[in-house]
């Protein structure tokens, strides 16, 4: 599980409750997000910080980062908010050029990684649960 230069948006699952069930926001969260992923420097790895808009509808967020310059160094972020804005998100995607990456693997290597976050009405933060840390931040639009 490696991140390239702006593959830290990757798909993450956010909970593990889905939205039909009990103690899932019923929308309370729903509408357009900005997300920012931060990874620091780590060892000799550097860092990199996306940008990119999500979408939460339902209490499911869906989220997208795009390397404007190697469409194949991207990010997905998904994963559901529950009621008391709790997540659990998943990120998956593809690394960017190997001085961004973990043990520097060849850019568009797999990415899949989890990050706890919490959300309230109009914000959010989490962080990268597993390899190297990494800050997420979310602000409603």
């Amino acid at each position: 599980m490696r991140i390239g230069l702006g593959l830290a948006a990757v798909l993450v699952a956010v909970s593990a409750v889905g939205p039909s069930t009990p103690g899932v926001a019923a929308g309370g969260f729903d509408g357009k997000w900005n997300v920012v992923v931060a990874c620091a420097d780590y060892g000799d790895v550097k860092g990199y910080t996306w940008r990119f808009s999500a979408r939460v509808r339902g209490g499911e967020l869906v989220g997208k980062y795009v390397n404007p310059s190697d469409p194949l160094n991207y990010g997905e972020l998904t994963g559901a908010i529950g009621a008391g804005g709790d997540a659990l998100l998943t990120m998956r995607g593809s690394t960017g050029p190997s001085e961004y990456n973990v043990h520097h693997e060849a850019p568009h290597t797999k990415i899949d990684y989890t990050a706890s976050a919490h959300f309230d009405a109009q914000s959010g933060s989490g962080k990268r649960l597993i390899q190297r840390p990494c800050e997420l931040s979310f602000s409603k639009n």
